[in-house]
C-alpha cells in the first residue's frame, strides 16, 4: 500500500504536510516525460490507510466541503474571466456541485469538449464568497482574481 501526492507547485505539497503534521513522507522529484513535478509519498500502513479514508469519505459538513473545493481547485481549477474547475468524472462533478450548493454558491455545470465537464461559478460575488470561504492556497491561481477585482 502506498500514497503519492505529485504537484507542480510547492505550496500544494506544503500544505498537505502541514494538515497531516505528524506522517512521515518521502520527498522526491518525478519526471515525466512533459515536466518534472514535485512529489511525496508514504507506504507506512496506517497513514495510507488514513489518508484513503479521508479520500473516499464525503461528509455533508461545511468545512470538509470548503478545504474539498479549495485543494480541487488549486488542481483542477482555473480563473480567466470566470471560475472554473474542470474534470471528467463525473462523481467528482457531483461533489464539487453538492459542495458549492452546500455553501450557497451559484454555479451551473457545463458540457465541455471531449467528455470534459466544468463546474463554472456564476457571478462575481460568488466568486469573492468561494475565495473567502475556501483559501485556496495557490497565489498564481488567486491572483487571476485578484486582479479581475482590481479593475
Amino acid at each position: 500500500k502506498r500514497f503519492r501526492l505529485a504537484v507542480k507547485d510547492k505550496e500544494i505539497i506544503d500544505r498537505f504536510k502541514k494538515y497531516l503534521g505528524g506522517f512521515i513522507f518521502h520527498d522526491f522529484i518525478l519526471k515525466t516525460k512533459t515536466s518534472s513535478l514535485l512529489a511525496i509519498r508514504t507506504d507506512i500502513g496506517e497513514q495510507v490507510e488514513y489518508i484513503k479514508s479521508i479520500r473516499d469519505t464525503f461528509l455533508n459538513e461545511t468545512d470538509f466541503c470548503r478545504g474539498f473545493l479549495a485543494g480541487i481547485f488549486d488542481a483542477e481549477g482555473s480563473f480567466n474571466n470566470s471560475l472554473r474547475i474542470h474534470n471528467k468524472n463525473d462523481d467528482l462533478i457531483k461533489k464539487i456541485s453538492f459542495s458549492l450548493s452546500l455553501l450557497d454558491i451559484d454555479h451551473e455545470i457545463e458540457e465541455r469538449a471531449k467528455g470534459m465537464k466544468s463546474v463554472r461559478v456564476r457571478k462575481t460575488e460568488n466568486e469573492i464568497k468561494f475565495f473567502s470561504l475556501t483559501n485556496p492556497v495557490l497565489s498564481r491561481k488567486k491572483q487571476w482574481f485578484y486582479k479581475k477585482s482590481i479593475y
